[in-house]
């Protein structure tokens, strides 16, 4: 059997975010923005996290399941927004160092 994709779980977390802007967005502050920055950040991710998903679920030749595949996914993209975010940061202080 071909090995569990990472595809289907981004397109979960994207719909989970549009359920919680439109029924919590505005009361919590979230800026209009977050909705278009999230799938774009998203669509980036999808190489890089494939990539690594199949890396991972080819190691040592072991199969992973669709849950083992989400969560691995899941986890990816949460360290795929934090290493942009730090990228961001560092960005902006070597900017205000100048």
């Amino acid at each position: 059997p071909l090995p569990a994709r990472p595809e289907p779980a981004i397109p979960d977390v994207l719909g989970a975010l549009d359920d919680r802007i439109e029924s919590e967005g505005t009361q919590v502050g979230l800026p209009e923005c977050i909705r278009h920055d999230m799938w774009t950040l998203c669509n980036e991710a999808v190489k890089p996290i494939s990539n690594r998903i199949w890396l991972e679920g080819n190691l040592e030749g072991r199969s992973m399941t669709k849950a083992q595949t989400r969560e691995l996914t899941y986890q990816a993209l949460i360290e795929f927004m934090d290493s942009r975010s730090r990228e961001r940061s560092s960005s902006i202080l070597q900017k205000e160092e100048e």
